[in-house]
């Protein structure tokens, strides 16, 4: 949550924008609600990665809390592995504990794996949010909208997400 007061733009205006570049659309509904959580996994991985670039320490604490959630079974794997998943839980797992697994991609999905690891700024992130959606759409991936549990502090916008995950999958 430091991190995004850190690297993620303030203000809703951002976030509106953002979904609309993403999903197409201006009004809220199911594209807004895959949308947010492309932007989410994406954003997720950038302000995680420049947190522990800011702050080098963190980099062991990250490694040992996401050991601690696998063990938990966070991501609701129970005896699956990742692999077994639609790429967009592949990349969030990919990006939140891939020290912990051998995740992955094929040829079409490894250009969004580099380029999320490059991603520096937000307007990268909603280009790649964009991409990512559009790519869903066209390999008829459906993009995951099941509730997910949420980390505190989530989603608490007070804006009518009352009993909504804020991205369809852990963050």
């Amino acid at each position: 949550e430091v991190s995004h007061a850190l690297f993620t733009p303030a203000g809703s205006t951002s976030l509106l924008d953002a979904l609309r570049v993403v999903s197409g659309v201006s009004v809220e509904g199911k594209a807004w609600h895959a949308a947010k959580m492309l932007l989410n996994v994406v954003e997720d991985a950038r302000i995680e990665r420049l947190i522990q670039r800011k702050f080098p320490g963190l980099v062991r604490d990250f490694r040992e809390g996401y050991a601690e959630i696998i063990a938990r079974d966070f991501f609701g794997l129970g005896d699956e592995h990742p692999n077994d998943r639609g790429f967009v839980d592949r990349l969030n797992i990919h990006f939140k504990a891939g020290a912990h697994y051998t995740i992955d991609f094929d040829s079409a999905e490894q250009p969004f794996l580099e380029r999320i690891e490059d991603a520096e700024s937000w307007d990268e992130v909603v280009e790649i949010s964009r991409d990512l959606y559009q790519f869903l759409i066209d390999n008829d991936e459906t993009v995951p909208e099941q509730e997910q549990p949420q980390e505190a502090g989530e989603g608490e916008s007070g804006e009518g997400d009352e009993g909504e995950g804020d991205t369809g999958m852990p963050s």
